[in-house]
Parts: C-alpha cells; structure tokens; sequence
C-alpha cells in the first residue's frame, strides 16, 4: 500500500482535520515559498504543505522530519524503518517514490488514519 502525495504549485482543493488535500492525495508544494505555520508545519500560499527533496533533517516537530528551511524533508532513498505507519529512510527523511508529478511514500504500512491512501 502506499500514500498518495500530489506536489504542485495549485491550490489545494480542501483542507480536512488540518490537512491540505488536492486530487484525493495529501497537497505539498516542493517550489512554493513558505508563507505560514500550523502545528509546526510549513504552508504556502497555495494552501499545501511545504516539503523540500532530498534535504538533511534539521530538526523533528509532531513526528515529521524538517530541513533546516522548515520544510518536511523527503527523499527517494529506500525504506529503512517505519514510525507511526511512516516510511522513513536512514538519513531520517520521509522515504517517497516521484511518480507522474505526484509523490507516492514507499510500503507504507497503514495510513487510513494519517492520510488518504492508494491501494
């Protein structure tokens, strides 16, 4: 099972239990500035999440690994642990898969109650 993340620069369709949802899949932004905080969490303006590719992890706020820009870190490398159904690689970032401009985290083993999800 993995997770669907769509990363673009429109605005997010709808925001549900705090978080920025567009086309079915949790909305991030990897270009966008980042504009506000909320539950310690970057936005931008477009109402998405701000995450940075391939970013050291600087710091952890509510279980997400943050680059020294605030942004949460992501990167492509493989699986080397899960936290809270969350793959993460060994550098610490949250371990995702780029696929047709959207972003799909690797094995993720339950995220139902985390985020929306794709069989």
């Amino acid at each position: 099972m993995s997770l669907k993340v769509n990363d673009a620069t429109t605005v997010s369709e709808y925001v549900n239990s705090g978080k920025p949802h567009s086309g079915g899949a949790l909305a991030v932004d990897s270009v966008g500035a980042s504009t506000h905080t909320s539950n310690g969490l970057n936005y931008t303006d477009n109402r998405r999440l701000a995450i940075s590719d391939e970013a050291s992890v600087d710091r952890v706020v509510n279980g997400f690994p943050l680059a020294s820009s605030g942004r949460i870190a992501v990167s492509a490398n493989p699986v080397n642990h899960y936290a809270n159904g969350i793959p993460f690689t060994i550098s610490g970032q949250i371990a995702v898969n780029k696929v047709s401009g959207a972003l799909l985290c690797s094995g993720v083993l339950s995220c139902s109650d985390i985020l929306s999800c794709e069989g």
